[in-house]
């Protein structure tokens, strides 16, 4: 074997250890700061969760919830507290209480009645429901019928 290749692959058999061993010394402490910093906005970048916003400002609200969260304190209390200090706009979603349970109703209903109303287009359309057509219903009238129809439009002419 070339002595290129082989090199190429230990290095990619070392990174790949370096990558698992890493991912597996990620404290829960750590992993829990994680899971919160992409449940909440971030007060720095508008629009953007914490986990996205890359402002200075924001890394190191990131590195204090981690720090608190492994010194001991609960996801909960780290949350409660920044929700005092930044204002309930940091949740990333609306609390399911009051009125906030409309944000998590409405799309709910607003898709099943959407799906229900889809559903009963097709079924309609599959069982060819709806209003004859009107060259289906003449065609079913009798020749005398038609012969009639026909003389009396001409007398409206």
């Amino acid at each position: 074997m070339n002595r290129r290749i082989v090199f190429h692959l230990v290095f990619a058999v070392a990174l790949l250890v370096a990558g698992r061993d890493t991912a597996d010394a990620q404290t829960p402490a750590r992993q829990a700061a994680s899971d919160l910093s992409r449940q909440l906005m971030s007060p720095f970048c508008p629009g953007k969760l914490l986990a996205d916003c890359t402002s200075p400002n924001a890394g190191e609200l990131r590195e204090a919830i981690a720090g608190r969260l492994t010194a001991g304190e609960t996801v909960a209390a780290v949350k409660s507290d920044l929700v005092r200090q930044y204002g309930k706009e940091i949740l990333g979603a609306p609390p399911a209480e009051g009125v906030g349970w409309l944000a998590w109703l409405v799309p709910g209903l607003l898709g099943l009645v959407s799906a229900a109303g889809i559903g009963w287009k097709v079924a309609q359309a599959v069982r060819g429901a709806g209003p004859a057509p009107a060259v289906a219903v003449a065609g079913g009238a009798d020749a005398g019928a038609l012969a009639q129809l026909d003389d009396e439009l001409r007398d409206l002419d």
